[in-house]
């Protein structure tokens, strides 16, 4: 029984490590918990929620667009902090990410579409995994 408690603590502290977060200050661009969406036809279907990518292979982000966004943003965050942009001013529907191999590994990423002309105007995938 004294074991099973130990593994138990000696899980939940690897589970509490893994979900630390690095120390860098938010971005102004920083997306909230509370994200609103302004439109559900205008939303990220790829990745898709707690989708696993492996660091070194590549993918294709896809959305869907709402009538009147001509050009988009695509940017990666990991929770509320911004990382990376990912393309800009772009007139498709998705775009092809080769993910770094040596990109953090997290359970923490999403994908933040915005329009291009109005950054208020966005959607944002659920978390999805950048994990080997």
């Amino acid at each position: 029984m004294q074991k099973l408690h130990i593994y138990l603590i000696l899980l939940l502290a690897i589970t509490l490590i893994s979900c630390r977060t690095d120390s860098d200050p938010a971005s102004p661009n920083a997306v909230g918990t509370d994200i609103e969406y302004v439109n559900s036809v205008f939303k990220v279907v790829s990745p898709a929620l707690g989708e696993t990518w492996k660091p070194g292979s590549t993918h294709t982000i896809k959305w869907n667009k709402s009538e009147g966004v001509e050009l988009v943003n695509v940017y990666l965050y990991k929770k509320t902090e911004f990382r990376e942009v990912l393309g800009q001013n772009i007139g498709g529907t998705s775009i092809t990410w080769n993910i770094p191999a040596n990109i953090l590994q997290s359970h923490h990423y999403r994908i933040k579409v915005e329009d291009a002309k109005q950054d208020n105007f966005n959607t944002v995938s659920g978390d999805f995994f950048i994990l080997d």
